[in-house]
């Protein structure tokens, strides 16, 4: 009788390692599905650009009842307050946390994937909640920026179709001999989407998936959803309201995603 040959260990384990590296290629794959989702359907929001006139005065009427400022005699809100005590310093920060908004989500994305797939998973699931949430209120409730109010008296919004401006970003652009933001927010498809600030919720969403893991990169991301939060008032993109809105919209989607069971229950993956 021949004896049937026993497969070499080493080529076996070669094959185990290349289905390992095809089966990791492929759940990345997956778990990227919702950012890419997240790309396609933008473009289609600035469909609904001008559909309904959009909140101006009274939004900022809100932001003064809500949380006034006394300044001498003047009564002002909290986000103009902070946007009239610039510096460069401030400028560089609130820019760089600008730039870094969206490489954030996505660093942090990949982070989790080779360390805790689970969280990635909440992370990708979440990012698309959020953004298809706050694109929804967008268009059943369009706000106007603070720089919109600023350029058009806090009127009624009668520009329907203007365009997307970087405001106090420009500064930024200015400083460092660039055009990045005046060409970033060219490319904006929907101006009157500044409640709930997506900027916000991106950033509270992180910190609150990654919230279970602790140590540095709960801090690391605690502190960069602050640096946002202050950057949207600074730059005049957005109202406390605004980003209020947002953190609670990152913050519930966060929780949400943390309860629902994705993925495996083990937190770090094996290496």
């Amino acid at each position: 009788m021949t004896a049937i040959p026993r497969a070499l260990p080493g080529r076996t384990g070669e094959r185990a390692a290349r289905r390992r590296w095809l089966d990791d290629a492929l759940t990345l794959l997956l778990y990227a599905l919702p950012f890419v989702a997240v790309g396609a359907f933008y473009p289609l929001v600035g469909r609904f650009s001008g559909w309904r006139p959009p909140h101006v005065a009274d939004v900022r009427a809100l932001e003064l009842r809500l949380f006034p400022v006394h300044v001498g005699t003047e009564v002002r809100g909290v986000s103009e307050v902070i946007a009239a005590h610039s510096s460069v310093v401030l400028d560089l920060l609130c820019g760089a946390a600008y730039f870094l908004f969206l490489p954030e989500v996505f660093g942090m994305a990949l982070y989790l994937f080779f360390r805790s797939r689970r969280r990635a998973l909440e992370l990708s699931v979440g990012f698309l909640a959020v953004n298809l949430l706050g694109w929804a209120i967008w268009v059943l409730f369009p706000v106007a920026p603070p720089w919109y109010a600023d350029l058009h008296s806090a009127g009624a919004g009668q520009a329907l179709q203007a365009a997307a401006n970087p405001a106090a970003l420009e500064r930024v652009d200015t400083l460092l001999g660039m055009h990045y933001f005046a060409r970033f927010y060219a490319k904006s498809q929907y101006v009157f989407g500044a409640l709930p600030s997506l900027h916000a919720a991106y950033a509270v969403l992180v910190a609150r998936v990654v919230w279970p893991l602790g140590g540095a990169l709960r801090a690391i991301t605690l502190v960069f959803a602050g640096i946002i939060a202050f950057a949207a008032m600074y730059l005049r993109h957005h109202y406390l309201l605004d980003v209020l809105a947002g953190a609670a919209l990152g913050f519930s989607v966060g929780t949400l995603v943390l309860a629902v069971p994705l993925g495996k229950r083990s937190e770090v993956v094996a290496s």
